[in-house]
């Protein structure tokens, strides 16, 4: 009979929930696999494959209790991290959809239908604009919930918050 520990149990997840965190918030995001019409066990079970698939790769994880106050901070530093990832990825793929046309501003001539071609397609600027300022919420929200976590517990780095859960 195979008899695990609880510190084993927590050693093995700590080892994949950190890349799985990761991934699930990328996926979730992602223009395709985050729609509504795809299931979510569709999505959780894609992560947990490729976490699997790349867990053999990663460096060594920290060894944290995966519902230790600990533990969560790095579950919300994960997330925050793979929002960052497909938030610039989005911003690439629209300007690289959108393409880069030279030319001048599309302001349309008075008496005119149209702008002059060649003009600049404002739209792709927009969609990146709007998504640059969004990711900058998130990662403000981010800041003011590690100073949130300073001012209660009176540490930053993760050594000295291990110390508080004793």
């Amino acid at each position: 009979m195979l008899t695990v520990t609880s510190a084993q149990l927590d050693a093995w997840l700590a080892g994949l929930l950190w890349p799985l965190t990761r991934v699930l918030a990328v996926l979730a995001a992602a223009p395709v696999l985050g729609q509504t019409r795809i299931h979510s066990r569709v999505r959780i079970g894609l992560a947990i494959g490729i976490v699997l698939v790349i867990a053999p790769s990663l460096p060594p994880l920290p060894q944290v209790a995966p519902g230790s106050a600990m533990g969560m901070l790095i579950l919300a530093y994960q997330l925050v991290i793979g929002l960052a990832i497909i938030g610039h990825a989005a911003n690439l793929l629209i300007f690289t959809v959108g393409g880069l046309t030279r030319g001048q501003a599309p302001i349309i001539p008075t008496g005119e239908a149209t702008p002059p071609p060649p003009f600049a397609d404002p739209l792709p600027q927009a969609l990146i604009l709007t998504a640059i300022v969004i990711g900058f919420g998130v990662q403000a929200f981010t800041v003011v919930l590690l100073k949130r976590i300073h001012q209660s517990i009176g540490a930053d780095e993760i050594d000295q918050l291990r110390s508080t859960e004793q």
